[in-house]
């Protein structure tokens, strides 16, 4: 395996770890999902992660849950865009830009909305969409 393949294993590890509502992946059938899925990018498949990558993100819809919907959208993004799915990757980066927004927004403390706009996964978005980061000023706008 490359290093290509490599990093799409993290990222697809960092994302079911991180996207797991606590303590769920001390049960099995969650353990089993995330081995199945890091396979399946492994194996330079990451077609097939795409459903449980969209299942993850359904599941922090309905948890209201922003964090877990902007990262999960962000790897689905850029599981989509390994595809050559353009479009796809682009609405789903957009998305989780939109969501980060939001975040950014909400945050009242100068100093952690800084932090945030400046975490590696948060610039990542707006690169891949050719963005400048939302800006951690006192009064956040959102688009």
């Amino acid at each position: 395996m490359n290093d290509e393949g490599l990093a799409d294993v993290e990222a697809a590890s960092l994302f079911f770890i991180q996207t797991s509502p606590r303590n769920t992946l001390r049960r099995p059938a969650r353990r089993r999902e995330l081995l199945r899925v890091l396979i399946l990018v492994a194996r330079g498949r990451p077609e097939a992660a795409l459903e449980p990558l969209r299942a993850s993100v359904t599941l922090a819809e309905s948890l209201e849950t922003p964090r877990e919907v902007w990262m999960g959208k962000a790897s689905l993004g850029r599981a989509l865009a390994l595809l050559g799915q353009d479009r796809a990757a682009e609405a789903t980066f957009t998305e989780a830009a939109k969501t980060i927004e939001r975040i950014v927004a909400a945050l009242t403390t100068p100093a952690l909305r800084r932090s945030f706009v400046e975490a590696a996964p948060v610039r990542d978005v707006y690169h891949a969409l050719g963005r400048p980061v939302p800006a951690a000023t006192d009064n956040p706008q959102v688009a």
